[in-house]
């Protein structure tokens, strides 16, 4: 009887005329208060119909009608802060979404006169306690909780072998996937575990949050390492412990096809890139199938933003097992957003509304044209993020607004100590990158950009700095959309579109998921701007309207003809340079190595499926002559080239002790680019412009181990001799001379980053992985001495600098350790460890008064222990 009117009452409740009048009455109050007006006044009447109809939607099965119930209290909340009734309400709203979170951050303790009504919400409160999680506090001990949606996909993990889950970024995906990790530690579970995560960037901050904040001191005494580097010599050394793998799908294939390793249960975070049609995504079917032949009763938990269908990513498993999915729509965290015109000082204000999904007027214009004041005046102490299209309008924008900034003086303590922070960042990246670098300069104004090509330790500084309210506002690309958690009160879209591609409703809601903070606050704002020639109405409406579409696997649009077998059978593995070319070309790597071993895959089954039988049999046939690679990265011309160079006596060139001749390092790319087919293969990311003596500079240095700021101070120095023609504009295919400017060296280390980021850590890496391999495979050994892809890596050739990395230091800090040692005494070369030739003094690391060293360490001495000694 209950559920027929519960069916019947809360749909109805949205088309209420009395809701839907006093709701838009809020958001325009709301609206007035934030845009610095005077609200809109409210009867006592109102306030009690509003709150009324909060806590009867906060009952609702449907999470829409939950997230409007919390946002009518939020919002009240802001505008009434004294009222008792609206916080009795809240209290009331919170708890029936079991968002125990947002009670905590208002400072709101559950209690209830009714006896029975207490026992309920304890008795609800016990089944949502989050295992192993209670945290310290000046109180003592203090209890977390799930939210509802939470606790069905933690206990799911248990239950089933497959699952898969989608939900909007403020209900802690990750979280739910590290709680099971440190659940199952502390029980006193032994197996591995992987988090595969889709870039690079992202394994810092899961590294920090997995070891720092989850597990510490359990590592040690329940034998568990975090591994996320290439670490087969730190996997191999310890028989002892179990691991936690926090890589890529790139590097855990790597993982899978060099060691024996047994993985339990893998986690595939942000799954939606199994969705995207690139050579990427290609990797997690390839992993999938390598992670179950191994180990049949492998978990595999695919974790996705708010898509319709998470069940899709099933279509990766051949293997039997049990399997669960869920779609979670409920956030705890509201976004207000509105849509802001700068073509004209009379535009008006409009405001969405979650209740009728339509764009209101709130009878407000537009505070200015000015993209700069915009954010001037509605930034709050909460944090802003601008999000834009492309690296380069992020730098522009960035700039733009530190300059349009008025300086003024730190007046309060804590305004001081935050300036003291931000100088002290400054001349980090002036040492460290370039005293020219913009970035240096816009951190002391509390500004700073987040793009792709920043080294990685350069971006952990400044998330941190971020986070911690020391940097202000920050202007992001679609990293921001790729995971990274980048907690803001405020966000400014000024594009709809992510590089040159339109933003697809997936991504939008993913992008505006990520602001609002729920242990800060219960909504965030989102200011929608239209800015001609970057952003219209009619696209920003669509995006607002549109349902997330449901997901497609991403063979669905890779493999989409005969093109592969027939190229096979033609010999032919060019696949063109068009966007999906790479795609192809990785698809028939995998397709050439399942018929090899007789493995019937997903994509060998798909690939089958746009061929008649005649070519298929014709194609198999033509795959047993073939010399293969058992990698997805290289075709078999490109292998066999490979292995008959090894074969006549080809190695990696000698070079001296600490450094590599540029000459050498040339002719030996030079090599390469014939062996692996260059000109054919990688036209577009290594023969883009750029000659191989550039990519021999760069590389010789990178793995001498040079700092950043010695290699762009070198380019600098060579421009300055050679000036004429020195600059190179790819985008206009020009050539200009080198005049000193400001502009012109951050050029310099834009591409000097870029090239070491994208071209060197990634494609040249790649294709030395693959050289060494052979290497070590022709002449039968573990380990090489003069391992190139190791120095690439790790940025150096210093064995106790890539010691260091190895067990968890970053490349900076490595150097700074080495640098220091017979100053400060910080490496005891006297005395070793099963993972290094020597041990670290940890007390006087402690004391070195480096920020990074200390933080590192603590990090470090958590997961490797044996690494250091106490005075």
């Amino acid at each position: 009887m209950l559920n027929r009117v519960a069916d019947i009452l809360f749909p109805s409740l949205n088309s209420s005329p009395v809701l839907r009048k006093l709701y838009s009455k809020l958001l325009k109050s709301y609206t007035r208060l934030n845009f610095g007006q005077n609200r809109i006044d409210f009867s006592i009447q109102e306030i009690d119909c509003l709150l009324s109809f909060a806590s009867l939607l906060s009952k609702s099965p449907d999470a829409k009608q939950r997230i409007v119930s919390e946002q009518i209290v939020a919002l009240l909340g802001k505008i009434f802060p004294d009222s008792n009734a609206i916080r009795k309400t809240k209290e009331d709203v919170l708890e029936s979404c079991t968002n125990y979170i947002g009670l905590s951050v208002e400072n709101i303790k559950v209690e209830s006169d009714d006896i029975i009504q207490g026992i309920v919400s304890d008795a609800k409160m016990q089944a949502l306690e989050i295992p192993c999680q209670d945290v310290q506090d000046e109180n003592g001990r203090k209890k977390q909780y799930f939210i509802e949606d939470q606790k069905v996909i933690f206990d799911s993990f248990d239950k089933y072998q497959f699952v898969s889950y989608s939900a909007p970024t403020s209900l802690g995906k990750s979280f739910i996937m590290r709680a099971y990790i440190k659940y199952m530690i502390a029980k006193g579970y032994h197996g591995n575990f992987a988090i595969v995560v889709p870039t690079k960037a992202l394994i810092n901050e899961m590294k920090s949050d997995v070891v720092e904040k989850d597990l510490k001191g359990l590592l040690s005494e329940r034998h568990y390492r975090e591994v996320s580097s290439v670490n087969e010599i730190f996997i191999n050394k310890d028989t002892e412990s179990n691991f936690i793998f926090i890589v890529t799908p790139e590097r855990l294939h790597y993982l899978l096809n060099n060691s024996n390793v047994i993985i339990d249960c893998c986690f595939m975070d942000e799954s939606y890139k199994i969705s995207e049609p690139d050579s990427r995504s290609l990797y997690y079917y390839q992993t999938i199938g390598q992670l179950l032949k191994r180990n049949p009763s492998t978990k595999i938990i695919f974790s996705s933003p708010n898509i319709p269908n998470p069940e899709v990513y099933f279509g990766t498993i051949k293997s039997a097992g049990t399997r669960f999915s869920k779609a979670s729509k409920y956030s705890p965290v509201s976004q207000i957003k509105y849509l802001i015109s700068l073509k004209g000082d009379d535009e008006k204000i409009r405001v969405f509304n979650d209740l009728t999904q339509e764009l209101e007027d709130t009878e407000l214009t537009n505070p200015s044209t000015n993209l700069n004041e915009i954010i001037s005046v509605l930034k709050s102490t909460g944090g802003n993020i601008v999000y834009c299209s492309g690296k380069d309008k992020a730098v522009e924008l960035a700039i733009q607004y530190a300059t349009f900034l008025k300086s003024s003086p730190a007046r309060t303590e804590q305004e001081k100590a935050e300036q003291r922070k931000r100088d002290e960042l400054s001349k980090k990246i002036e040492r460290d990158i370039h005293e020219d670098y913009y970035l240096a300069e816009l951190v002391r104004k509390g500004v700073a950009y987040h793009v792709g090509y920043l080294p990685n330790s350069l971006r952990s500084d400044i998330e941190k700095a971020f986070k911690s309210g020391v940097i202000k506002t920050i202007f992001c690309t679609s990293t921001l959309m790729e995971g990274v958690n980048l907690p803001a009160d405020n966000l400014f879209v000024t594009s709809t579109r992510t590089g040159r591609e339109a933003m697809s409703p997936t991504a939008f809601e993913n992008l505006l998921g990520r602001i609002g903070r729920i242990n800060y606050s219960l909504f965030g704002n989102v200011y929608l701007l239209i800015i001609p020639n970057y952003a219209s109405e009619n696209r920003y409406e669509k995006l607002l309207k549109s349902e997330v579409k449901p997901q497609k696997l991403s063979l669905d649009t890779i493999v989409t003809d005969d093109s592969i077998v027939a190229g096979i059978n033609e010999g032919n593995y060019d696949f063109g340079r068009k966007d999906k070319s790479q795609a192809l070309r990785i698809a028939a790597n995998m397709y050439i190595n399942d018929v090899k071993v007789n493995d019937h895959t997903l994509v060998r089954e798909r690939i089958d499926g746009k061929c008649n039988r005649d070519a298929v049999v014709q194609a198999e046939s033509v795959i047993e002559t073939l010399d293969t690679s058992d990698s997805i990265d290289i075709s078999p011309d490109q292998h066999v080239s490979l292995k008959e160079y090894i074969e006549k006596g080809g190695h990696y060139p000698d070079h001296q002790k600490a450094w590599f001749d540029h000459d050498d390092v040339k002719k030996f790319l030079d090599t390469l680019s014939d062996i692996y087919k260059w000109d054919k293969y990688e036209f577009e990311s290594i023969k883009n412009g750029n000659s191989t003596s550039y990519y021999a500079t760069i590389l010789s240095q990178w793995m001498s181990g040079h700092k950043i700021k010695e290699m762009v101070d070198r380019t600098i120095k060579i421009k300055q001799k050679y000036p004429y023609g020195a600059m190179y504009n790819r985008r206009y295919n020009t050539r200009t001379d080198y005049i000193g400017s400001p502009r012109q060296k951050n050029e310099i280390i834009r591409e000097t980053l870029e090239t070491i980021e994208e071209t060197i850590l990634f494609t040249i890496a790649n294709y030395f992985r693959e050289f060494s391999k052979e290497y070590k495979r022709f002449h039968g050994v573990e380990y090489m001495d003069n391992d190139w892809y190791e120095y690439v890596e790790f940025g150096t050739c210093n064995p106790i600098s890539i010691a260091l990395q190895r067990n968890g230091y970053v490349r900076e800090t490595a150097k700074w350790i080495q640098d220091n040692d017979e100053k400060l005494n910080l490496i005891d070369r006297s005395r070793s460890c099963k993972f290094a030739d020597f041990v670290l003094n940890y007390d006087s690391l402690m004391e070195s008064g480096e920020d990074e060293v200390v933080e590192e360490t603590k990090v470090i001495a958590f997961n490797v222990p044996e690494l250091f000694v106490h005075k």
